[in-house]
Formats: C-alpha cells, sequence, structure tokens
C-alpha cells in the first residue's frame, strides 16, 4: 500500500504541471532500464544512459557529462538504491517531480528477499521488466500528455516482445531444469525462479563480497563427487577462482552478464539481453 501511495502520489505531481512543448529528457540507470525505457520512447526521443561502460552498478562516480545529463534531466528512471546507492546521492537534489520512487517500488514488482534484504537485479524477471514498461509509460504520459497515446501504444509493443522473448526463453530452457547450476554470486534468483533453474551453490553472496575458504572447499567438494553440471561466472570474476572449482570434474564454464554490456544499447538490448542468458545456459548442458 505504501509503495502504491507513493507512485500515486508522484503521477498527482506531474499532473499538476503545466503542458510541455518537447519530450521529457529522461536519463536512466543501467542498459535494461534504458532500454525499457528506449521500447516506450520509440519515435518520441531517446533516453539517456548513465551506465555506458562495462563499471559495476553497486560502485560508481559520475563523470562530469554524466551529471550535465542529471542536472537537465525530467525524469531519471533507475532500479533503486539497493543497486545504485551512488545515484540516490546525485539525485537528491533534483526536482521532486524529476524523481519518481524507483523501479524496484513499482506496484506489483515480485521482489525476492536475501540475508542481505532485497535482491535489486528484479529486472532479470521478464514479468517484473512488464510491469517497469507499464509504469515508465504512465509516467511519461503524465509528464507529456502531447505523447501520452504513443507512450502507451508503444508499451503494449514492448509487452508483447518481452512476452515473446520469455516464451521463447522457456522452451529452451525447458529441457535443462534439472541442471545444477552454481553461479558466480547471488544475482540470478530472479532469473532461475521465473525460468524453474536449479540453483545449487553460488561463489560468493555479493557483487563485492570475497568468497571464504570454507565456501570454496564446499564447492569443489560438491564438483569431485559430480553435483555441479554448469558453472556460469560474469565477467570480472577471478578466472583462478572460478577455474579452480571447474578443474575439480572438468566442469562446463559459461559467461553471463546479469547487465548485458557486451549487446547493442537500446530497445532491443532487454529482449535479447533475456534470450541471450537462456541460450548460454541451455548450451552449458552439451
Amino acid at each position: 500500500m505504501r509503495l502504491l501511495l507513493l507512485w500515486f502520489g508522484f503521477a498527482l505531481a506531474l499532473a499538476a504541471q503545466p503542458g510541455r512543448a518537447d519530450p521529457p529528457r529522461v536519463v536512466t540507470d543501467i542498459p535494461p532500464v534504458h532500454s525499457l525505457a528506449s521500447m516506450v520512447m520509440a519515435g518520441i526521443a531517446t533516453p539517456a544512459l548513465l551506465l555506458d561502460t562495462a563499471a559495476s552498478p553497486h560502485q560508481s562516480q559520475l563523470r562530469p557529462s554524466q551529471a550535465r545529463a542529471l542536472a537537465r534531466a525530467d525524469v531519471v528512471f533507475r532500479v533503486g538504491g539497493a543497486l545504485t546507492p551512488w545515484l540516490e546521492r546525485a539525485i537528491a537534489g533534483l526536482a521532486e517531480s524529476a524523481v519518481p520512487p524507483p523501479l524496484l517500488e513499482a506496484p506489483g514488482t515480485r521482489l525476492r528477499r536475501t540475508g542481505g534484504g532485497t535482491d535489486p537485479h528484479a529486472w532479470l524477471d521478464p514479468q517484473n521488466a512488464i510491469i517497469w514498461v507499464r509504469t515508465i509509460a504512465e509516467t511519461l504520459s503524465a509528464l507529456d500528455p502531447d505523447n501520452a497515446a504513443a507512450y502507451r501504444a508503444n508499451a503494449g509493443t514492448a509487452v508483447a516482445t518481452i512476452e515473446a522473448a520469455m516464451k521463447r526463453a522457456t522452451e529452451k530452457l525447458a529441457p535443462v531444469r534439472t541442471l545444477r547450476l552454481v553461479f558466480s554470486h547471488d544475482a540470478f534468483g530472479y532469473f532461475t525462479a521465473r525460468f524453474g533453474l536449479r540453483t545449487v551453490g553460488t561463489i560468493a553472496d555479493g557483487d563485492a563480497a570475497a568468497p571464504g575458504a570454507a565456501r570454496l572447499a564446499a564447492l569443489r567438494k560438491m564438483a569431485r563427487e559430480g553435483g555441479i553440471d554448469c558453472l556460469l561466472v560474469e565477467p570480472g570474476t577471478s578466472p583462478a577462482m572460478a577455474g579452480l572449482i571447474a578443474a575439480e570434474a572438468d566442469i562446463p564454464q559459461a559467461v553471463v552478464d546479469p547487465l548485458g554490456f557486451a549487446l547493442p544499447v537500446g530497445s532491443s538490448q532487454y529482449p535479447q539481453l533475456i534470450l541471450g542468458m537462456a541460450e548460454t545456459i541451455a548450451r552449458c548442458a552439451r
């Protein structure tokens, strides 16, 4: 209820603003959110992307160009402080009308709780992405009524595209649901829950957490006993650390990037991200 009231209050504030001559200047935090906003804004304007290089979203420093983009922004769409605490500090001085609640707080978002709180990687569940597309469309429609019909029509197309990607990913992953997967860190729970995959361990709890000796020993023992079918690591994972586990039983390894930095930026990025992860995991079984 609290989250619903936050978004309702923001919508009322936007509706009270005078009409605008130009489309709003939109800033997004990470490539998947930029992709969702790009789908909604197709043919109207192009959102700006802050994290346009393969940097950790958890720890970053604004470049002067990024700070200028934020200062000019009419609205900032971001996952939330659990993912980008530095961005929450950076937008603290912006006009209240430019800062809707984080997308993690969009009503209907399915959240995953972990020992450290809320898992912020919620875009990896395509159903959450659908909710966020609709939230972005309604926010922009209130801010820019002249283009409201186009935003909503684009959102409908985006939802259909995401649903198609989710259907194809489900088909690709159906034969490998019994694979025993180990990930480099606990960032893929939304994806594995949505597609019914089996995770038997992670090398580290969080992006910035280092695995302890006991955890590595347990994973190596699991590997020796044939309890791991595929080791999935993110870009930047220590090759020596992953290799130490995989070498115990010649376990297949593959690279998965929950942010999709290697993919072209834009409206196609998010569907490609979901399908690419599905294809990578499916290939790991062969």
